[in-house]
């Protein structure tokens, strides 16, 4: 047995051994750190372009209503909006159930490739 102390074999003091924590030498954890910071950020920055661009309907479907070239009337515009949401409401659950089957990362890969093409 090791000297010191804590019974668990090792030369650190409470579990640690060969000074690293987690798993991870110490110079490591800035490193992921910042990555983690990066993943969070873009994440927040690509799910506030969604939004944008779910949200532009709505600013811009008055002026569809006046334009006569388009001619939308209040029935029209109303189902262009329930066509809008119900995508959505099918795409959040149909990509929960394929997180959940396949993984988070895979899904939210693939979903911004979708997205961008």
């Amino acid at each position: 047995m090791s000297g010191d102390g804590d019974g668990d074999g090792g030369t650190g003091t409470m579990g640690e051994t060969g000074g690293s924590v987690g798993g991870r030498r110490p110079a490591q954890r800035p490193l992921m750190l910042r990555w983690q910071v990066v993943t969070v950020l873009c994440c927040y920055l690509g799910y506030c372009a969604v939004l944008l661009a779910r949200s532009a309907l709505d600013a811009v479907l008055p002026a569809m209503e006046e334009d006569e070239a388009i001619g939308l009337d209040n029935t029209a515009a109303g189902r262009l909006l329930a066509v809008g949401t119900t995508g959505y409401l099918l795409g959040k659950t149909v990509n929960g159930f394929a997180a959940d089957r396949f993984g988070a990362r895979l899904v939210f890969s693939l979903s911004l490739l979708g997205s961008a093409g």
